[in-house]
Protein backbone atom coordinates (compact mmCIF):
# COMPACT_ATOMS: atom_id res chain seq x y z
CA UNK A 1 0.00 0.00 0.00
CA UNK A 2 2.91 2.37 0.73
CA UNK A 3 4.23 1.79 -2.51
CA UNK A 4 0.98 2.19 -4.41
CA UNK A 5 0.63 5.41 -2.73
CA UNK A 6 4.15 7.00 -3.64
CA UNK A 7 3.43 5.53 -7.31
CA UNK A 8 0.40 7.47 -6.83
CA UNK A 9 -1.65 4.50 -7.89
CA UNK A 10 -3.61 4.89 -3.87
CA UNK A 11 -5.32 7.57 -2.52
CA UNK A 12 -5.69 7.34 1.70
CA UNK A 13 -7.50 9.21 3.33
CA UNK A 14 -5.11 9.06 6.36
CA UNK A 15 -1.32 8.15 6.54
CA UNK A 16 -1.06 4.65 6.14
CA UNK A 17 0.26 3.76 9.68
CA UNK A 18 -3.24 5.51 10.59
CA UNK A 19 -4.97 3.34 8.69
CA UNK A 20 -3.50 0.20 9.91
CA UNK A 21 -3.92 1.39 13.61
CA UNK A 22 -7.54 1.92 12.73
CA UNK A 23 -7.80 -1.39 11.08
CA UNK A 24 -6.45 -3.54 13.59
CA UNK A 25 -8.99 -1.98 16.21
CA UNK A 26 -11.31 -2.91 14.06
CA UNK A 27 -9.84 -6.59 13.90
CA UNK A 28 -8.09 -6.99 10.58
CA UNK A 29 -4.63 -8.74 10.47
CA UNK A 30 -1.85 -8.41 8.25
CA UNK A 31 0.15 -11.63 7.27
CA UNK A 32 3.46 -11.71 6.68
CA UNK A 33 4.97 -12.77 3.60
CA UNK A 34 5.90 -16.78 4.17
CA UNK A 35 8.07 -19.29 2.05
CA UNK A 36 4.54 -21.00 1.77
CA UNK A 37 3.36 -18.18 -0.45
CA UNK A 38 6.79 -17.64 -2.70
CA UNK A 39 6.30 -21.33 -3.10
CA UNK A 40 2.27 -20.71 -4.50
CA UNK A 41 4.00 -18.56 -7.23
CA UNK A 42 5.45 -21.37 -8.60
CA UNK A 43 3.54 -22.57 -12.01
CA UNK A 44 0.84 -19.49 -11.76
CA UNK A 45 -0.25 -17.69 -14.76
CA UNK A 46 1.44 -14.27 -15.31
CA UNK A 47 -1.33 -12.72 -16.57
CA UNK A 48 -0.20 -9.78 -14.32
CA UNK A 49 3.32 -8.16 -14.27
CA UNK A 50 3.32 -6.65 -11.36
CA UNK A 51 5.40 -9.13 -8.92
CA UNK A 52 4.24 -7.33 -5.45
CA UNK A 53 0.55 -7.96 -6.99
CA UNK A 54 1.56 -11.37 -8.08
CA UNK A 55 2.55 -12.21 -4.45
CA UNK A 56 -0.27 -11.12 -2.99
CA UNK A 57 -2.62 -13.15 -5.06
CA UNK A 58 -0.26 -16.06 -4.35
CA UNK A 59 -0.38 -15.54 -0.57
CA UNK A 60 -4.24 -14.92 -1.02
CA UNK A 61 -4.44 -18.52 -2.41
CA UNK A 62 -2.41 -19.88 0.07
CA UNK A 63 -4.00 -18.94 2.84
CA UNK A 64 -7.88 -19.63 1.63
CA UNK A 65 -8.43 -15.94 1.67
CA UNK A 66 -9.65 -13.09 -0.06
CA UNK A 67 -7.83 -10.14 -1.66
CA UNK A 68 -9.08 -6.46 -1.05
CA UNK A 69 -8.06 -4.78 -4.60
CA UNK A 70 -10.17 -3.12 -7.49
CA UNK A 71 -7.28 -4.05 -9.60
CA UNK A 72 -8.91 -5.93 -12.72
CA UNK A 73 -6.27 -7.76 -13.47
CA UNK A 74 -6.79 -10.06 -10.69
CA UNK A 75 -9.99 -11.00 -11.77
CA UNK A 76 -7.82 -13.34 -14.71
CA UNK A 77 -6.76 -15.60 -11.49
CA UNK A 78 -8.71 -18.16 -8.98
CA UNK A 79 -8.77 -15.96 -6.13
CA UNK A 80 -11.55 -14.01 -4.41
CA UNK A 81 -11.51 -10.30 -4.83
CA UNK A 82 -13.93 -7.68 -2.77
CA UNK A 83 -14.06 -4.54 -4.36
Amino acid sequence: MQIKTQLGKLDLRVPLNVLIAEQRANGVQFLPITLSHIFALEGMPRHHGDPFDRILIAQANAEHMALVSRDRAFGDYLVDVIW
